[in-house]
């Protein structure tokens, strides 16, 4: 890899990881948000400097563009305001519990790299150099994956056509009620 992949790599390392920290450090609700698009922006890098260029793209459309637009519209909907905390006492507690528990999983996992690093045992054997690629990718869904992938077809055409049933008769219910009412006060 040269220097300028290297540098590509811990460029996006770092957005990854600054973003995961604001956003579980943000106060508001919107800007932890925001940090989540960081941090899937610097995902994507990653997959770029893998070769994984597909991936990068999928990480950016589906995530990127839907999920992080549709929490903006829930918390712009919603209101964004937390609610209040039990007590200040139990979240200084829950909090020094959570960085306890999160520097110990950090320690394990820093181990675990240094030991892989230095010519530990390797989990995985590495990826082919088709790996990741758009053919490579395709070949596999509509071959072996073919039957998941219609499937998955099926599942959300049944899930959009549920929404819509439950979104009729919810608005179809305020209007049995007007009706029985306007009949209760002609009586």
């Amino acid at each position: 890899m040269s220097a300028l992949g290297i540098g590509l790599f811990w460029l996006a390392a770092l957005l990854a990881v600054a973003g995961a920290l604001g956003t579980v450090a943000a106060k508001s609700a919107i800007r932890s948000a925001m940090s989540l698009l960081v941090t899937i922006l610097g995902i994507a890098g990653l997959y770029v400097t893998l070769s994984a260029q597909l991936l990068a793209a999928i990480q950016l459309i589906v995530y990127a563009g839907a999920v992080v637009v549709l929490f903006v519209f829930v918390i712009m909907l919603v209101g964004g305001r937390g609610t209040e905390g039990a007590g200040r006492d139990d979240t200084r507690q829950t909090r020094t519990v959570a960085a306890a528990l999160f520097a110990l999983v950090s320690a394990g996992a820093l181990v675990l790299v240094a030991r892989a690093g230095i010519g530990g045992p390797h989990v995985f054997d590495r990826p082919r150099p088709e790996f990741g690629s758009v053919y490579a990718v395709g070949q596999a869904l509509f071959t072996d994956g073919v039957f998941a992938f219609e499937l998955v077809g099926v599942l959300l055409l049944v899930a959009i056509v549920g929404v819509m049933a439950i979104a009729r008769t919810h608005r179809s219910a305020p209007l049995a009620q007007t009706a029985s009412k306007q009949e209760e006060n002609a009586s």
